[in-house]
């Protein structure tokens, strides 16, 4: 009734004159119950701001007030309250808060919002799936690359299926290497991911080419050398380790080692244009015009070669020649890359400084 509203909200107010917090917390908390049934959900709601301004961690209040905020469809209160509580609670309450918080966000628009609250909760409570599977999908969506790696190797350590541990380990080692584009924090996971899959081929490639960015030479050559032996057989495979040495003995400044290690892996696969562009790049720079060249004509017979295309190969060779002093040579592989492509401007420059 109005008299009995009247009569808790004037004792309230003397409780809250004369200090005494029990009678004014139990006065606000009834009168809050009978406020609402009435109708008087915005009266209700001021009266548990103003209490909680005070009291900010009187957690039944702020349960109170993400009710009426959650009824009201407002989701910024819901997510001021919840953003609360996760400090407040413990155990599943905490993980309720955090879910509640999570949801109310998404529904402002705003899940980032969330994101502060849900890495509290998932501090102090590491093993909760629920949580980490929430702050994964924040990270993913705002570009948190290094906190998204971070989070799929808590999943990888806490998953009991191991085809999941090995996904999370494996995803977060490439966020690592290619989006932070930080090997040396890659390392760690990508040394779990291959723990768990020892043979797998393209997890093999991965960690050879972590490990090789990290600097840890020694470990990439004692983990290549046992897969190249394993191959009998020539195949794509082993020129893909092969090309891996290439390049732990390119980190290591050996370029005589580098430039053998790519000579195995071309004369065991042919079509593989970037192994082909990577060797005539470095026979180039290293003056082994002969070798360069062999390369570069499988390239100009391939489908479609990347990176170096089919016109560009034609013009290498033209420039190699050159370089040769075979002006008649170059001259002709000039002019079939022009064939190739009439509109080739780098051939048709290259051919006036022939003609000039």
């Amino acid at each position: 009734s109005s008299r009995l509203v009247d009569a808790l909200d004037a004792a309230r107010v003397r409780a809250a004159q004369r200090g005494d917090r029990e009678t004014e917390h139990a006065a606000t908390v009834r009168l809050v119950d009978l406020l609402v049934p009435r109708g008087e959900d915005e009266r209700a709601r001021k009266l548990l701001l103003a209490w909680i301004e005070r009291e900010p961690e009187d957690a039944a209040a702020l349960h109170k007030l993400r009710e009426l905020e959650l009824a009201a469809e407002n989701w910024e209160g819901v997510v001021t309250a919840c953003s609360r509580l996760v400090e407040l609670e413990e155990g599943e309450a905490q993980v309720k808060a955090a879910l509640a918080l999570a949801e109310a966000a998404e529904a402002c628009g705003e899940s980032a919002q969330a994101r502060a609250g849900l890495e509290y909760v998932s501090r102090s409570q590491p093993e909760e799936g629920r949580v980490r599977a929430l702050l994964r999908q924040i990270y993913e969506q705002s570009g948190a690359h290094r906190e998204l790696a971070e989070i799929l190797v808590q999943d990888g350590d806490n998953a009991a299926a191991e085809e999941q541990r090995y996904a999370c380990y494996r995803r977060a080692a490439t966020i690592y290497s290619e989006d932070l584009q930080d090997p040396a924090s890659a390392v760690t996971p990508a040394l779990k991911a291959r723990e768990l899959r020892p043979d797998e081929h393209e997890t093999t490639l991965l960690v050879a080419d972590i490990l090789t960015a990290a600097g840890r030479i020694e470990e990439a050559v004692a983990m290549l050398e046992p897969a190249i032996r394993a191959h009998k057989r020539r195949s794509p495979e082993l020129a893909a380790l092969q090309r891996r040495m290439a390049h732990v003995a390119a980190a290591a400044g050996d370029q005589d080692t580098q430039l053998a290690w790519l000579k195995k892996a071309f004369d065991v696969d042919r079509k593989n244009g970037e192994l082909a562009a990577e060797l005539a790049h470095l026979a180039t720079e290293l003056g082994d015009y002969d070798l360069a060249l062999k390369p570069l004509r499988a390239i100009s017979l391939m489908e479609n070669p990347g990176p170096v295309t089919r016109v560009m190969a034609l013009l290498w060779e033209a420039k190699i020649e050159h370089a040769r002093g075979n002006r008649a040579k170059a001259e002709l592989w000039a002019k079939k890359a022009l064939r190739e492509d009439p509109e080739y401007q780098e051939a048709h420059e290259f051919l006036a400084q022939l003609e000039a």
